[in-house]
């Protein structure tokens, strides 16, 4: 059976290696790349069923893929982590209602699940 594949945006290693493991747990296939420039080429190419964000810096590469995904057929399920009050200040995903935000990636596993 082929896993579903989960795009994984984050330049932190630790936070990396714990998002692929609950992934793995869930049956998706996590997959990451070394810049934003092959973010874009795979959201646009490849069959992605689930993209993450961790918004540490920098953040507005980073929310430019998840409106992409929220743009592309089928949608994948988008989730950010982190940054709260600056998505509700900035309202930079206002009318992207599909996106999930949570602000602790320990609940990270429980979103995914709903």
């Amino acid at each position: 059976m082929k896993r579903q594949k989960a795009l994984v945006i984050t330049e932190d290693i630790s936070r990396r290696e714990f998002l692929n493991q609950q992934l793995e747990k869930l049956g998706y296939y996590p997959v990451w790349y070394p810049n934003i420039f092959a973010y874009r080429k795979a959201i646009e190419l490849e069959e992605i069923k689930m993209v993450i964000a961790d918004l540490s810096m920098p953040i507005e590469p980073k929310i430019d893929i998840i409106k992409r995904g929220a743009k592309k057929e089928p949608q994948p399920k988008l989730i950010t982590i982190g940054k709260q009050d600056y998505l509700k200040s900035s309202k930079v995903l206002a009318d992207y209602p599909m996106v999930l935000s949570i602000d602790n990636i320990q609940d990270f596993p429980e979103i995914v699940k709903k």
